[in-house]
């Protein structure tokens, strides 16, 4: 990641630029390097050691306004002539005063944005400094400029933002597959909890013509014999996750994990003729050192990555790397060949009213004007025509912001009716929800419990309820959250019915550091304190030895509730007595 230094002038009506004053790392709160009092020779830095007695404070030093300087994060490649590529972390001064023809920060409609500020006669503008981008007119225009800057020297030639998505091939199945040498070449599915449906299948097991989330007892007698359908281990498939993005970071320091088999990886900076060998390497790299095989996809943007990723496991051609510009032919062949519905972020409802526009493949939907996309959907499918267009638009943090809600529901092993194996199961649910809720740093204004039966069994009586318990003040301290949750489910539980599923949903979120106190409810803060010492050391002692070594009331032996997993292969890395055995006779 670069980081840019700008500085640029604030007042509450006239416009803020940047002006960049050089490239340097980020400056981690307070940041200081040793003085050397005397002047050394290169190559030979031993006299220099004799000398580290002094510090210089950068902040002093670099930051000559430090009330008026903010720290800004660039999103984008419209400023790439200007050496400010996306991610880079811009230094803002507020107090400079603004000048045409300069680096501007400018508030757009309320959206901010990094520009240059020219005025041609009475009009105004903002002038990106790529071409691919248009001028911005600011006529009419609810704006708001901060500032004033001059640019750095230009992007080198040939060095372009880029963004690969690496895909793990078939995960769940190609984890079983790098500790069973055996299963290479069989038609191999994983299921899903309690064994109920297929949710990864080998392409072996594909061509069978099994369909993803193909209920298990629906499956055909032959198939069934001729294939290994395998319970899910999430505890190997985790931990293989975690050693494939490893290997990742070796091969660039900017990587997103975006789900257990998916990461994009920044390859912005690198030579243009030389990252499909790079990914070559990569490719096996992870194969070589994990097992697993994966595809990388090769685009300007995320969402042309995802359709570059797809198309480099689809076409042999490519032998697992594609890489897309966007102006080129081959995005077009693809693009017009790709359903909407194939596409990162559109879902199928949103692809039904889609087509009602006539807009049926990505090419379509990458040509539709943006704003009328905006105004009938939303801003995010405006995102996805931008980045289709080659622009990015799309920041992974934002897709990772906290949720506002956190759900923990599952199925129970086999039906029942015992208010204990509920409770229990309530209980657990709970518990994981509030390792989940201190996880994003919010607190919970309210519980949910909600119980159902099964609407599919013929014969069984039918009963679904729900009931939500407001806490007193906002909180993440399980014992709470459990108490509430019991309460929830003393006041829904009805006996007689026999349940398939339970669940626990934490409701109105807040940041943990921002909630306000409630006079209601008032609470010391050494007893806060105490609260969240102890979660931290429950999450810490959970998350070292492993899950549910604390756990909160007295857990019973083989409920009903718990999943079936009776397929499920050894937790080969991460048990020590289920270590894979090795002969050695």
């Amino acid at each position: 990641m670069n980081t840019v230094f700008v500085e640029v002038p604030m007042s509450s009506t006239t416009p803020i630029a940047v002006r960049p004053i050089g490239r340097a790392v980020a400056l981690p709160g307070e940041a200081t390097l040793p003085l050397m009092g005397c002047r050394v020779r290169a190559g030979f830095p031993s006299p220099a050691d004799d000398h580290l007695d002094v510090e210089i404070d950068l902040h002093a030093h670099v930051v000559r306004r430090p009330a008026a300087t903010y720290f800004v994060r660039a999103e984008g490649d419209s400023m790439l002539g200007d050496g400010i590529h996306h991610g880079d972390l811009l230094v803002v001064d507020r107090s400079l005063e603004p000048l045409p023809g300069r680096v501007v920060v400018i508030a757009v409609d309320g959206e901010p944005t990094v520009k240059r500020l020219e005025r041609r006669g009475e009009r105004t503008f903002l002038m990106a400094s790529n071409p691919r981008f248009a001028p911005i007119p600011l006529a009419g225009r609810e704006c708001q400029v901060v500032g004033r800057g001059h640019p750095r020297a230009p992007c080198p030639a040939g060095r372009r933002a880029v963004i690969a998505l690496v895909d793990c091939n078939n995960f769940y199945v190609s984890c079983e597959r790098a500790f069973a040498p055996r299963l290479e070449g069989r038609p191999v599915g994983v299921l899903s909890n309690n064994d109920g449906c297929v949710v990864a299948r080998s392409n072996e097991l594909k061509a069978l013509g099994v369909a993803m989330g193909a209920p298990l007892h629906l499956l055909p007698p032959a198939i069934r014999r001729q294939a290994v359908l395998l319970s899910s281990n999430y505890a190997l498939y985790g931990d293989m996750s975690r050693r494939v993005n490893r290997i990742l970071d070796e091969f660039s320091p900017d990587v997103e994990a975006y789900s257990i088999d998916e990461s994009f990886v920044g390859f912005t900076g690198f030579a243009a003729d030389g990252l499909e060998a790079h990914a070559q390497r990569l490719r096996e790299t992870v194969r070589r050192d994990t097992g697993i095989p994966v595809c990388v996809g090769l685009a300007p943007t995320r969402v042309l990555a995802k359709v570059a990723n797809h198309a480099a496991k689809k076409q042999a051609a490519f032998e697992g790397v594609c890489r897309l510009e966007a102006d080129a032919p081959a995005p077009r062949a693809l693009l017009e060949g790709l359903p909407v519905t194939e596409l990162w972020g559109v879902a199928r409802r949103t692809a039904e009213r889609l087509a009602l526009m006539e807009i049926h493949t990505a090419w379509q939907l990458r040509e539709a004007d943006p704003k009328q996309i905006r105004r009938h959907f939303s801003v995010v499918l405006e995102r996805i025509v931008w980045e289709l267009r080659g622009r990015p638009a799309i920041v992974l943090d934002d897709l990772e912001a906290p949720r506002q809600r956190i759900m923990v529901s599952r199925s129970f092993g086999r039906l029942t009716g015992a208010f204990a194996d509920l409770q229990e199961a309530v209980r657990q649910h709970a518990a994981r929800g509030a390792e989940k809720l201190r996880g994003q740093g919010s607190q919970a204004r309210a519980v949910m419990v909600f119980l159902r039966t099964n609407p599919h069994q013929v014969g069984e009586r039918q009963y679904r309820n729900s009931a939500v318990v407001p806490l007193p003040a906002p909180s993440d301290d399980s014992r709470a959250l459990l108490s509430a949750a019991a309460r929830g489910l003393e006041a829904i539980f009805l006996a007689g019915p026999r349940y398939q599923k339970c669940g626990v949903m934490l409701l109105d979120l807040v940041e943990a550091e921002r909630h306000q106190l409630s006079l209601l409810a008032p609470r010391s803060e050494a007893a806060r304190g105490r609260s969240q010492r102890l979660m931290a050391a429950v999450d810490r002692l959970n998350r070292e030895m492993g899950r549910d070594t604390v756990r909160f009331g007295l857990p019973r032996m083989g409920t009903a509730w718990a999943l079936r997993c009776e397929r499920r292969t050894p937790r080969y890395t991460t048990r020590w007595n289920e270590l894979m055995r090795v002969r050695t006779g």
